[in-house]
């Protein structure tokens, strides 16, 4: 691995809720590369997404905080199928975040000239200053923004990222979901309301990760029993079709906890998904969340076979 005896000229300090890789492509441009250039230097393949590994020798070249790009770039764990972490969340989902597929703020990359930590996370659509759902296209020709572009607002077509002027304003429903995600995010409790919403009373207690698979296995079907795609946890979603899904499944949680019959939604809920929130080094509150609903709308009870499957739930006492 080749790496210059000194970092990069021009050096700049990252902003507090920066994305880790938008930092990066930030101070890249405004030392006349990218990352094509930043791969060659770093001595990988092309196709390499960067992540974690690469933070130390891209911290020294950057001239930044070590931890602070350690902490902000995201790491994935190939070995465990669909976990990534990021800013210390676990995702359960290959595409709950956009490693490699990027959507911003065009008003907000504009005017303060840096892309926000929370675009990363494919649930997070939209902007709460602006109320507009987040860019992940090119407004002039429509290819897929990347991370391999020559400015954070500038995409790798040439165009100027733009966002698109007759687009209506955000629900106060994905509106309050963004909150929350933000949130979660930061910890900053001054998002959101001190008394939950209905939906938001089981959902505020989880991790980051596990609110986002409760939201996807309760709005991933858009009818009774329509069959899921086989690559429901890694397809890239464009942030209006996770906006339908979020706005599917706040309804259905709605109806979970309204004192409705929970077997009205046997067939509206992926129960596949809601598994994958057994696993042994998943967050106790989100398997007691997950189980709890398997309970009440598919009547799954710890017995021997689920046992055998997930053996460490009866190590623990969850209800």
């Amino acid at each position: 691995m080749y790496l210059p005896e000194s970092g990069l000229p021009l050096t700049f300090e990252p902003f507090a809720d920066e994305s880790g890789l938008g930092y990066c492509l930030r101070v890249l441009s405004r030392n006349g590369t990218d990352f094509h250039g930043l791969r060659r230097l770093l001595g990988i393949a092309e196709v390499t997404p960067i992540s974690r590994v690469h933070a130390y020798e891209t911290a020294k070249l950057l001239q930044v905080s070590i931890p602070w790009l350690e902490g902000s770039l995201p790491e994935s764990y190939k070995a465990r199928a669909g976990v990534h972490v990021f800013f210390g969340h676990q995702l359960f989902a290959h595409n709950h975040l956009r490693m490699h597929s990027p959507q911003v703020c065009a008003q907000c990359i504009h005017r303060y000239g840096y892309c926000r930590a929370i675009w990363e996370l494919s649930l997070a659509t939209v902007c709460l200053e602006h109320g507009r759902t987040l860019t992940s296209r090119c407004h002039e020709c429509g290819q897929p923004l990347r991370w391999d572009r020559p400015s954070i607002d500038v995409g790798h077509c040439g165009h100027y990222i733009k966002f698109a002027p007759d687009q209506p304003n955000a629900s106060a429903d994905l509106m309050d979901w963004q909150k929350l995600v933000q949130q979660k995010l930061s910890s900053d409790d001054d998002l959101i309301n001190a008394e939950p919403l209905n939906w938001q009373r089981t959902l505020r207690p989880m991790t980051l990760g596990g609110m986002f698979m409760i939201v996807t296995a309760f709005g991933i079907m858009k009818g009774a029993f329509m069959p899921i795609n086989s690559a429901v946890s890694t397809k890239k979603l464009i942030p209006n079709e996770w906006q339908a899904i979020i706005l599917r499944a706040i309804p259905r949680l709605c109806t979970l906890y309204s004192g409705r019959d929970g077997d009205d939604l046997s067939g509206l809920v992926s129960q596949h998904l809601l598994l994958r929130l057994l696993k042994a080094d998943v967050a106790t509150i989100d398997q007691q969340t997950a189980l709890s609903q398997l309970k009440k709308i598919f009547s799954v009870e710890v017995d021997r076979h689920l046992l055998g499957q997930y053996p460490h739930l009866g190590q623990q006492q969850l209800f």
